[in-house]
């Protein structure tokens, strides 16, 4: 069995947020969502979500600290923990990266990277992510906040 905890960062500035397009085949569904990805063995979570910013963006970044966790009950294959961390850039030019376990795969997980706007739907799902600690709206994941189900344009 295949269980991960995820850590992302919400990178927010002049309105705008930081995503990350993911297409997963698995079931076969694009979404944009947070950067980040899965803790490595001996890794903390601040270590991971540095990590993974630097793999999928280029952008160095601090950690200005923890928004929450969620754990998801009932997962038995992926990413069954959630941790969310605010964090600022502080280096590097943005471009698109790569997931290195998947660099040899024909099509990428990882499919774009952009600053989107805070508005409507998108508005009301950061909105949640930042109130991980005492409620939560419900939606489609904790990690997904546009997908091809939302109003939004992908």
């Amino acid at each position: 069995m295949y269980i991960r905890t995820r850590a992302q960062a919400l990178i927010i500035d002049n309105g705008q947020v930081l995503l990350a397009k993911h297409h997963d085949l698995t079931i076969d569904e694009i979404y944009w969502c947070m950067p980040g990805g899965g803790v490595e063995a001996g890794e903390t979570p601040e270590q991971a979500a540095i990590r993974e910013l630097k793999e999928e963006t280029n952008l160095d970044i601090r950690i200005i600290g923890k928004i929450g966790e969620l754990e998801l009950p009932g997962v038995t294959q992926g990413y069954a923990k959630g941790v969310t961390f605010l964090a600022e850039i502080i280096g590097g030019d943005m471009q698109l990266g790569h997931d290195p376990e998947q660099v040899h795969w024909l099509d990428k997980f990882l499919q774009d990277v952009q600053w989107r706007p805070i508005d409507g739907e998108l508005f009301e799902r950061i909105q949640s992510i930042l109130r991980l600690g005492t409620e939560r709206i419900p939606y489609l994941s904790p990690f997904v906040l546009l997908s091809s189900f939302s109003k939004v344009g992908l």
